[in-house]
């Protein structure tokens, strides 16, 4: 590991203009329950099977049940080391983060440290907001009407502001992604399977060009996805990485 974090902190000195690409073990290290983790079952039903527009079709209360038994702990939650650090290095280095996760706290570790919003790119929305499910109205959980099922003034149930499996990216957030592969010179995968495309093709487009790429992940399988793996958590490793690689 000490040599692996050597070659970590030498590529970071010598990089211009880095993507970091954030997954669900960000997450999980601050109590939040991933899809794919163990207990990722919720009251029997598969998750993967709930984040759909299917099964807001099919049962619009149980889904906003879910989402909301989530919220409760996205809300207990605080930012740990590992997204204060990368908020840290984004005010050193010019960085650009892709954020897979929907719960808000590495915006919220980037906003204390009062840097641009837009450097972050929450990829897959954000629980912490509803949005209509046929007009453009968007609004704050917290203003939520108490129904099993909240419904815009419009008269149409709201849904949750994330992008469920089956459902696109936003195009700027496609360009965004599709840019960084082009333009970074060093990648770090945070957490991430790198199982959900497109984001995890930057991992691929970057090792393409010759692109470092550093994966920080606990399970040692996920140095498959990239050149160099320091085999811990974030919220461990990235304060270790900056701390002796940055001045």
């Amino acid at each position: 590991m000490t040599e692996a974090l050597a070659r970590a902190r030498s590529l970071l000195a010598r990089s211009r203009r880095a993507l970091a690409l954030a997954g669900a073990g960000l997450s999980a290290e601050a109590g939040i329950p991933t899809f794919r983790g163990e207990g990722g079952l919720w009251r029997g039903h598969d998750p993967a099977q709930l984040a759909t527009p299917e099964a807001f079709a099919r049962q619009p209360a149980l889904v906003w049940e879910w989402y909301r038994w989530r919220l409760e702990r996205v809300l207990a939650a605080r930012p740990h080391a590992g997204h204060r650090a990368l908020a840290r290095l984004g005010r050193r280095r010019d960085l650009t983060v892709a954020n897979q996760n929907v719960d808000g706290l590495l915006e919220q570790a980037w906003a204390e440290e009062g840097l641009e919003p837009q450097r972050v790119a929450a990829l897959h929305g954000s629980i912490r907001h509803a949005r209509c499910s046929a007009c453009a109205a968007r609004l704050p959980v917290e203003e939520l009407p108490a129904d099993p099922v909240p419904r815009c003034a419009c008269g149409a149930p709201l849904r949750p502001d994330v992008v469920w499996f089956g459902e696109a990216l936003e195009p700027r957030h496609l360009l965004l992604l599709e840019r960084e592969a082009r333009a970074a010179d060093l990648v770090l995968a945070l957490g991430t399977s790198a199982q959900v495309w497109p984001a995890a093709g930057v991992l691929d487009a970057a090792r393409r060009r010759g692109v470092p790429v550093v994966v920080l992940n606990p399970d040692p399988r996920a140095g498959e996805t990239g050149d160099l793996l320091l085999a811990g958590g974030a919220a461990l490793l990235l304060p270790q990485l900056l701390e002796e690689g940055e001045e």
